[in-house]
């Protein structure tokens, strides 16, 4: 069981959790803001994706181990100082664009910073998304992927993103 009084958890022990404990601890983080992000490239890391939190432990071990590899196509997210961003991929291409608002989340009704896919510019398929992020530690967030169906929202999976210090070589924006 996940501890959440616990004021920050490495990365690390974030990869194994169940979205469940995730939720949990989500919920106690402070909320992101737009200016602390903008300007930015962050790297991201994908965790506790559905359906995969039910399988074996080895399975979970290797799905980690695939989404922080360097196969996984997904880099992270640039945010811009108009309230904008988008995913950045392989190449520092940028596909699925997203404004922000800073409002209470309607999923936990806590403060964070909301990315909403519903973008003109977007797939039909990525206008179900709506993303979450709160402050894990410094240059540190964790956010939260949901998908919007029938009015209701559902967790697809939860993310990291880290520092543009760390950002790999090809991927800023």
């Amino acid at each position: 069981m996940l501890n959440v009084t616990t004021a920050t958890l490495p990365l690390s022990e974030l990869e194994l959790k169940p979205q469940s404990e995730l939720a949990q601890y989500f919920s106690t983080l402070p909320s992101a803001t737009s200016d602390q992000l903008a300007g930015r490239a962050w790297v991201g890391k994908l965790y506790a994706p559905i359906k995969v939190e039910k399988m074996p432990t080895l399975v979970r071990k290797t799905v980690a181990t695939l989404l922080s590899a360097g196969i996984n196509p997904w880099k992270g997210k640039a945010f811009n100082a108009e309230g904008t961003g988008a995913n950045l991929w392989l190449w520092g291409q940028q596909f699925g664009q997203y404004t922000m608002l800073e409002q209470d989340s309607p999923v936990d009704q806590q403060p964070c910073l909301w990315l909403d896919y519903n973008v003109a510019n977007n797939p039909l398929l990525l206008r179900h998304i709506r993303g979450e992020v709160r402050i894990l530690g410094e240059n540190q967030f964790l956010a939260r992927m949901n998908w919007l169906a029938r009015d209701q929202f559902y967790c697809v999976a939860y993310f990291s993103l880290s520092s543009p210090k760390n950002v790999s070589k090809g991927v800023t924006p």
